[in-house]
C-alpha cells in the first residue's frame, strides 16, 4: 500500500492555509467541542462530560475521518451564531438571531 502523498498541508494545493490563520484559541475551542459535551444536569444546570471514543471501531473512526475530509473550510464575512430548531442546526448572522431560541452557540 503506497503511503499518503503528504499533500495535506501543501500550500500549492491548499492556498486557503496560506491566506488564513486559525489561532490557538479557536483551535482549542474546536478540540474542546470534540472532546467534551454539555449535558443537562437538572432543569437549568449544565455540566461537561468527556466524550468516550473507546467504543468506536477502526472502521467507524475511519468513516468519521473521511467524512471530515469532505468539509471545505470557509471564512465568514460577519459574526454568525448557530441556531437549533428541533434537530436542525443552521448558522445565521448574529443580528438575525431569533429572540427565543432554546439552544444556540457562537
Amino acid at each position: 500500500m503506497p503511503r499518503y502523498n503528504g499533500g495535506l498541508f501543501n500550500p500549492d494545493l491548499h492556498p486557503f492555509l496560506v491566506d488564513y490563520y486559525v489561532g490557538d484559541g479557536h483551535l482549542a475551542q474546536a478540540i474542546n467541542v470534540l472532546a467534551r459535551r454539555e449535558v443537562a444536569d437538572g432543569k437549568k444546570a449544565y455540566r461537561w462530560e468527556n466524550v468516550d471514543y473507546r467504543t468506536l471501531g477502526v472502521r467507524q473512526i475511519g468513516s468519521i475521518y473521511e467524512g471530515l475530509l469532505e468539509y471545505k473550510p470557509r471564512r465568514a464575512t460577519r459574526d454568525l451564531v448557530a441556531v437549533r430548531q428541533g434537530k436542525t442546526e443552521t448558522w445565521v448572522p448574529v443580528a438575525e438571531k431569533p429572540k427565543k431560541v432554546s439552544n444556540s452557540r457562537r
